[in-house]
């Protein structure tokens, strides 16, 4: 009977003690989004062009507390923007851009990072350490990030950007005509992330190490 009594008070006092403070919070991504540049090479890259690439953010965490940061992208949903190309030529590098060649997006339909550390690079930014998977293959990677907006109105907003080399994961740049015309093999993806909050305030990144 004691026992059956120490069990129930126990569970009471369980059912209305504080719950922990969630620190980590969801991307917004519908106000998230990345974009990947992609250069032009070679010894008639006059004739070939630069491409923007839109990477809709499917979905992640940021922990402000922790400096912990996740993020996923539908390798399916990248979008070739270039204006200057016509419809057909955009539609030729997407296709070659999903294509086995490149991100192989039937077999590798997602790209994932994950963070490992973040540390303090002055008033709102960070060094952001941890590890990127495309196509399959994940490297270790360093983000730089800064934070720009986050009233009490507004969910907190970060930017940044890293620079990456294709073959580092397996992807071969595009060539043509023996070389002359190609794109570089380093691109630079750009990135524009909102973090939502239930209170709606924006919160910050935090040093973190694992």
């Amino acid at each position: 009977m004691l026992k059956n009594l120490t069990i129930l008070i126990l569970g009471v006092a369980g059912a209305f003690a504080p719950a922990h403070a969630q620190t980590a919070h969801a991307i917004d991504p519908e106000r998230s989004v990345a974009t990947v540049k992609v250069y032009k090479a070679g010894l008639l890259g006059g004739l070939g062009h630069n491409h923007d690439i839109q990477a809709p953010i499917q979905g992640g965490t940021v922990d402000e507390e922790k400096g912990a940061v996740q993020l996923l992208i539908d390798a399916r949903q990248l979008k070739v923007m270039d204006q200057e190309l016509s419809d057909k030529d955009r539609t030729e590098v997407q296709q070659n851009m999903d294509g086995p060649k490149v991100l192989d997006v039937e077999h590798f339909p997602q790209i994932r990072f994950q963070s490992a550390s973040a540390k303090p690079g002055g008033p709102n930014k960070w060094t952001v350490q941890g590890s990127l998977e495309i196509r399959g293959q994940t490297r270790p990677v360093t983000l730089q990030v800064e934070r720009y907006a986050g009233l009490a109105s507004q969910a907190a907003r970060y930017r940044g950007s890293i620079q990456l080399r294709q073959t580092d994961f397996g992807i071969r740049p595009y060539s043509s005509i023996g070389g002359a015309i190609k794109i570089k093999d380093e691109i630079r993806i750009e990135y524009d992330i909102a973090v939502r909050t239930e209170s709606g305030a924006g919160g910050k990144l935090s040093s973190h190490r694992d």
